[in-house]
C-alpha cells in the first residue's frame, strides 16, 4: 500500500507541475498583446523555472520562507535585468541604468504600463511587472499544491492573476479576428486564449478532485476495479468534455453572428 501511495505522490507532483506550466504558458500568450516581443517568453522561462525551483526546495528540501525570500530577491537583482531588458546590456553605463530601471520597475512599472502606448516590447524593463506577477503566482501555486495537496484548487485563482494582468493592462482596441494558415477566424485572440485557460482549469479541477478521492479511498484495491466502473468514469469525463466543447462552439457562433465591440475597459 505504501508503494502505491508513494507512486501516487510522485505522479501528483509531476502532473501538478505540468498543469501549472500550462497555466504559465497560456497566461503569457494572453499578455502577448501588451508586449508583442519574443523576449516575453524568455521572461516567462526565467520567472517560471525560478519559481518552480524555489517551490521544490521549499516543499521537498525543507527550505524556510526566509531562505526562499532571500534567494528570490537575490535572483531578481542578478537575473532581473537580462530577463526583462536585453537592450540595456550593450555597455556598462546602459547596464547600470537598465538595472536601476529594473529594480524601480517593481514599484513604478505598473503606472508606466497604464500610460504608455502599446506594445511596449522590452522598453525600460516594463517586462518587470509581468515577471513579478508570474513568479509570485507560480511560486505560491506550487508551494501550496506540493505541501497541501488537498488545497489543489488554490492553483486556479492564483494562476488566473496572469489573466487579470493581461486584461487590466491590455490594449483598449481588441483584435476581432485570428488569421491562421490563410483562414480568418472571427474570434478575438484573447477570448480564444481565455477559453483555453478555462478548459485547462476545468480539466485541472476535475483531475484534482478525482485524485483526492482516490487518495482518500487508498485502502481500496483499485487494481480490482470493475470494467463497468471504469467505463462509467470514462462516460462522465466524456460528457463533461462534450458539454464544454458544445458551450464553446455556441459562444463562438454567437460572436460570429453578432460581432463583438472592438473597445473594452482597461486601466
Amino acid at each position: 500500500m505504501s508503494t502505491r501511495v508513494n507512486e501516487q505522490s510522485k505522479k501528483f507532483t509531476l502532473l501538478t507541475g505540468v498543469f501549472v506550466a500550462g497555466f504559465v504558458l497560456l497566461g503569457t500568450l494572453m499578455a502577448w498583446p501588451i508586449y508583442q516581443t519574443p523576449y516575453l517568453f524568455v521572461t516567462m522561462l526565467v520567472a517560471g523555472s525560478g519559481a518552480a525551483l524555489l517551490a521544490w526546495l521549499f516543499a521537498f528540501r525543507n527550505w524556510s520562507w526566509f531562505r526562499v525570500l532571500i534567494i528570490a530577491s537575490g535572483g531578481f537583482l542578478i537575473l532581473g535585468l537580462p530577463a526583462t531588458n536585453p537592450g540595456a546590456l550593450t555597455s556598462l553605463s546602459s547596464a547600470l541604468t537598465g538595472w536601476l530601471n529594473t529594480v524601480s520597475g517593481v514599484v513604478l512599472g505598473w503606472k508606466q504600463l497604464v500610460t504608455i502606448t502599446l506594445p511596449v516590447g522590452t522598453y525600460q524593463s516594463l517586462l518587470v511587472p509581468y515577471l513579478v506577477v508570474l513568479f509570485v503566482a507560480t511560486l505560491f501555486s506550487l508551494i501550496i499544491v506540493w505541501t497541501k495537496p488537498r488545497e489543489f484548487w488554490a492553483v486556479v485563482p492564483l494562476m488566473f492573476s496572469t489573466v487579470i494582468f493581461a486584461v487590466a493592462f491590455g490594449a483598449l482596441e481588441v483584435t476581432s479576428t485570428i488569421k491562421l494558415v490563410g483562414i480568418v477566424i472571427p474570434v478575438p485572440p484573447g477570448m480564444l486564449a481565455g477559453f483555453a485557460m478555462l478548459a485547462l482549469a476545468v480539466s485541472y479541477m476535475t483531475w484534482g478532485i478525482a485524485h483526492t478521492r482516490s487518495v482518500t479511498l487508498s485502502e481500496v484495491d483499485f487494481g480490482k476495479m470493475s470494467a463497468q466502473s471504469r467505463n462509467r468514469r470514462l462516460r462522465r469525463t466524456a460528457v463533461k468534455v462534450g458539454v464544454f466543447v458544445g458551450a464553446t462552439a455556441i459562444v463562438f457562433s454567437i460572436i460570429s453572428a453578432t460581432g463583438i465591440s472592438p473597445i473594452r475597459q482597461v486601466l
